[in-house]
C-alpha cells in the first residue's frame, strides 16, 4: 500500500503541469456567451497559481462542477497532455506496466507526432516496418529519447524504472 498526494487539487495539478491549452479548449464546452470564455482564458494564460491555477479550480468548484469538468477535460486531451506526476507515480505503483506496453506508447506517442513533428515519422516508420524482436527495448528507447527528449513518456519510463528497480 503506498499514498500518492498532489500539491495542490487535481484541477491545479494539471493545469500547472503544462495544460493550460487542454483547458482553454474545454471552455467552449462550458460557456456560451464569447465574453466569459475570453474572460477565463485571459486568467488560464497566466501560468502561476495565483491567477492561472485558481482560475482552473473555479471553472471545477463554481461553474462545471469537478466530475463535469473532468469529463470535460478528457474530450481535449491528446498526446501533447501532461498527466501529473502523483498520478504517473499511482500508476506504475499499482499497474502491472512492462516493457510491451511501453513500447507501444512509444509507437503510439511517435503516430499522434507524426502532424506536427515530421521526426517522429521515423520512429513510426521504424516501429512499423521492423520487427520487434530485431531491436531492444533501450535501443528504441533511446531512439525515441533522441527524437524527442522531452516527451512526457521519460516521466512514465523514469518512474517506471525506479518502479522496476524496488
Amino acid at each position: 500500500m503506498n499514498a500518492f498526494y498532489a500539491d495542490y487539487t487535481f484541477e491545479v495539478d494539471f493545469f500547472l503541469s503544462g495544460n493550460e491549452e487542454t483547458i482553454i479548449q474545454s471552455l467552449k464546452n462550458i460557456y456560451i456567451q464569447q465574453a466569459a470564455i475570453n474572460t477565463s482564458m485571459e486568467k488560464l494564460k497566466v501560468l502561476d497559481t495565483e491567477t492561472g491555477g485558481r482560475e482552473a479550480l473555479r471553472l471545477a468548484d463554481e461553474v462545471a462542477g469537478k466530475g463535469w469538468f473532468s469529463l470535460l477535460l478528457v474530450e481535449q486531451l491528446s498526446y501533447q497532455s501532461y498527466i501529473p506526476t502523483y498520478i504517473i507515480e499511482a500508476i506504475c505503483f499499482v499497474s502491472q506496466l512492462n516493457e510491451n506496453h511501453l513500447r507501444k506508447i512509444i509507437k503510439h506517442r511517435a503516430e499522434e507526432g507524426l502532424f506536427i513533428d515530421e521526426k517522429l515519422s521515423e520512429l513510426y516508420t521504424f516501429l512499423s516496418d521492423e520487427p520487434e524482436e530485431d531491436y531492444s527495448f533501450t535501443e528504441i528507447v533511446n531512439y525515441f529519447y533522441d527524437l524527442n527528449k522531452n516527451d512526457q513518456f521519460f516521466q512514465l519510463y523514469n518512474v517506471y524504472t525506479q518502479y522496476m528497480e524496488n
